[in-house]
């Protein structure tokens, strides 16, 4: 599995417990055991990660849409569009989340 490959069956069939972007830091915090292994998606495992007391390990592989958006894009936009509200997903890299005004998920 390439690392840009996050949602593969052959992934999911792998995990205990499969959730959403909208629902991860629920789930996440809802499993018993003080440790996680969050795959497939590094940069919502790290998000969730804020959210949560769990130590979590993180999958190397990531939404290819959500990962190639990067700071600069994000400091590019605002120059342009400087009272525009950005929202931004919690599986783009947190380099980029530190720009949002607001996290949301799909």
């Amino acid at each position: 599995m390439s690392r840009g490959q996050n949602k593969t069956a052959a992934v999911k069939a792998e995990s205990d417990i499969c959730c959403t972007s909208a629902n991860a830091i629920n789930v996440v915090n809802s499993v018993e055991g003080r440790e996680i292994i969050f795959i497939p998606d590094k940069n919502l495992g790290a998000f969730v990660s804020l959210h949560t007391d769990k130590k979590t390990h993180l999958w190397p592989g990531f939404c290819h849409v959500h990962d190639n958006i990067s700071e600069e894009n994000i400091q590019e936009l605002k120059k342009l569009h400087p009272d525009a509200e950005f929202l931004a997903h919690p599986k783009c890299r947190p380099e980029v989340l530190d720009f949002a005004d607001r996290i949301l998920s799909t």
